[in-house]
């Protein structure tokens, strides 16, 4: 009789057992426990052992209501050896108390409490976890509960292991989580670096998004109590980082999408949005525990606007809106996954535990990519406004050569019509005179059209090069400056080879001359030199061909005679300072060669040297 009720009692406790232990590979990880939700939120020890527990897994989440929570794990251990047990309550670092109660045949025979607000006592936890040593003789069965009181949300993975896997567990169990917080601090350091460099508030506001992301899931997913032992009451506001994470959110979008100037409309919901945020947050004043309950209603409706403002966005087209929508289908559906997870409304595994943080995670990559997309536009964009800007200087240098050019042929045309005025008015002009002056004003006329159609040659990619005698070529430039040379008493000596041929563009080339010698004249009358010269000299060196042309206008200050064919410098006043500028650009980019000048003694001289 004896042997039967023995017999009776162990298989009994193994029907009952949510353990069974029957070797020493002991981790139990998956297994049935049964709970008790403690609505009066004040139930002792002794009133909840007869209470009717419900049966759930060892991995469950509850309503944000359901904060006192009483667990029960019977265990047996069927093995000949005696086993030294490791409880694991690996959330107990979001708790706000906890005890375990180690009974057997309904007697109490141990307790072990954390009090996780109060600093001496959360240094009992083990990083994020709870422990409870115990020990479990050869075919002894014992029942543990455990009494859990949280903040706001409960929920709870317990796990069973012998020393060996305790200790392995310990020191791996935040893998995963430290892999997507480092991922995205990479990219919070990445585009805090960008804004630093390029002052987009797009970076600014994203990297900020990022930041209080990786602080809400460092203290949700426990290493600020692993690594920093932070617990309790005293750091709880951590989770409310997460009302931040959606408030740069929404900055990052509006400024991204430019809803202030482009969509009025939009931009109202989304300041709504902010402000709501704002609200939930300052509610911390009146009941810290209560803000985060009020943000799962305010992440709902902010998730229902937030869907109106994308689809209104898309029916009109942003060129943006397509990487949002990208990008934010992940974070809604997670985040519904985790408002779900938090309300008990799904399972706990390993999903809809870290559902948050991974939505955040696919949803960094598309904003990555629109990031630099938008980037890139923005660059094109500015490099055309610069490729613009460009026509528009080489408009205006257009202009202010043509004005150049034209200066001193206008002034003959208009000498010539006074002449003839004055001696018509005489009454000793003939008719050879008039044909004279009337064939130079023709002759200067079409030169002054021609310099038009060569300006604008300089600026279009339809131009043909030719092959021109370098001598003739100097002689024509020299047809046009030779009254107002004459009339300085400037005397201009040509020493060039009739058998030089040069390959390039006439009419460009000789623009350039006419501001050297438009140059030396200004020199030459500036320095009040006397007996001015201009020398043209030209010589075949090898393949090449060197061309030189002296004044003796005085030397240029060894100070700035380098500078004399930057854009917009001149030594003279009311210049521009385009023309030798523009005459170095012709050389180099049409005939791929250079302008140089170096001093002489009482003088200048400007050097062109061509590679035939």
């Amino acid at each position: 009789m004896r042997s039967f009720i023995i017999t009776y009692l162990l298989f009994t406790s193994l029907i009952f057992a949510n353990i069974s232990i029957e070797n020493n590979e002991i981790k139990f990880k998956d297994f049935e426990v049964n709970y008790y939700i403690d609505e009066s939120k004040n139930m002792k020890f002794q009133e909840i052992k007869n209470q009717k527990f419900l049966k759930g897994k060892n991995q469950k989440s509850f309503s944000n209501g359901d904060t006192h929570l009483w667990v029960k794990i019977q265990i047996n251990n069927k093995s000949s050896q005696k086993q030294r047990l490791f409880l694991h309550h690996n959330n107990a670092y979001r708790l706000k108390y906890l005890k375990f109660y180690e009974t057997q045949n309904h007697k109490l025979l141990n307790s072990f409490e954390i009090n996780l607000s109060d600093t001496n006592q959360s240094k009992k936890m083990y990083g994020t976890d709870a422990l409870y040593k115990f020990m479990l003789q050869p075919n002894e069965t014992k029942i543990i509960y455990i009494q859990a009181n949280s903040f706001i949300y409960q929920y709870y993975s317990i796990m069973v292991f012998n020393e060996q896997y305790s200790t392995q567990y310990l020191a791996s169990g935040h893998l995963a989580i430290i892999i997507f917080l480092s991922i995205l601090a990479g990219l919070m350091f990445y585009h805090f670096i960008l804004y630093l460099i390029t002052f987009f508030k797009d970076y600014l506001y994203y990297s900020l998004y990022l930041f209080f992301n990786i602080l809400w899931g460092s203290y949700e997913y426990g290493l600020m109590g692993k690594y920093l032992g932070w617990y309790g009451a005293k750091y709880f506001i951590f989770d409310l980082m997460i009302i931040f994470s959606i408030v740069f959110l929404t900055l990052f979008i509006k400024n991204v999408l430019q809803m202030p100037k482009l969509y009025p409309k939009e931009n109202k919901l989304a300041n709504i949005i902010l402000l709501l945020h704002v609200f939930n947050f300052s509610y911390i004043f009146i009941d810290i525990y209560t803000t985060l309950y009020l943000f799962s209603i305010v992440a709902t409706f902010s998730v229902t606007l937030y869907l109106y403002i994308i689809i209104s966005l898309y029916c009109k087209k942003d060129p943006y809106i397509t990487y949002i929508i990208f990008a934010q289908i992940w974070f809604i559906i997670f985040n519904f996954i985790t408002l779900f997870f938090y309300e008990g409304l799904i399972d706990y595994n390993f999903l809809t535990r870290y559902a948050y943080i991974l939505g955040i995670l696919l949803d960094t990559f598309a904003f990555s990519y629109l990031l630099s997309h938008r980037i890139k536009l923005l660059q094109e964009e500015n490099k055309k406004n610069k490729e613009q800007t460009r026509r528009i200087q080489a408009l205006s240098e257009l202009l202010e050569n043509i004005s150049h050019q034209w200066r001193q042929p206008l002034t003959r045309i208009n000498s010539s019509i006074m002449r003839i005025s004055i001696e018509l008015k005489k009454n000793r002009i003939h008719n050879n005179q008039i044909d004279s002056k009337l064939n130079d004003i023709e002759n200067l006329s079409v030169y002054l059209s021609k310099t038009i159609d060569d300006f604008k040659s300089l600026y279009s990619k339809d131009r043909n090069s030719s092959q021109f005698n370098l001598k003739e070529a100097i002689e024509v430039s020299l047809e046009l400056i030779q009254e107002e040379y004459q009339k300085n008493t400037i005397k201009v000596s040509l020493e060039v080879p009739k058998n030089i041929y040069i390959n390039g563009y006439l009419n460009e080339f000789q623009q350039v001359l006419q501001v050297i010698f438009n140059n030396a004249q200004d020199a030459l009358i500036a320095h009040q030199t006397e007996n001015p010269q201009l020398s043209i000299f030209a010589e075949k060196r090898g393949n090449n061909v060197l061309l030189q042309i002296f004044n003796n206008g005085g030397e240029i200050d060894e100070k700035i005679i380098n500078k004399i064919f930057d854009a917009h410098f001149s030594t003279k006043q009311e210049s521009e300072g385009i023309g030798l500028f523009m005459s170095q650009k012709i050389l180099k980019e049409l005939m791929d060669t250079s302008l140089s000048c170096h001093n002489i003694m009482g003088g200048v001289c400007f050097q062109i040297e061509f590679q035939n």
